[in-house]
């Protein structure tokens, strides 16, 4: 399985593809957070809204 990743990606070296696919991913967590949080302020109980955050959220926005 590793050669065939490997010789994919030229030893690691080409990880473009990958690079998008991890950020798309990222991002999509941050999505869900970010409906989440909006959620809480909508229903009773204390809300999530601007208590939490993701450290990736600065270097994707």
């Amino acid at each position: 399985m590793t050669r065939i990743f490997n010789a994919a990606t030229n030893e690691g070296a080409a990880m473009d593809e990958y690079s998008e696919l991890l950020t798309a991913a990222i991002r999509s967590m941050i999505d869900v957070a970010d409906e989440r949080d909006l959620d809480s302020l909508f229903t009773a109980g204390p809300t999530t809204a601007l208590t939490q955050t993701i450290a990736a959220w600065t270097t994707l926005s």
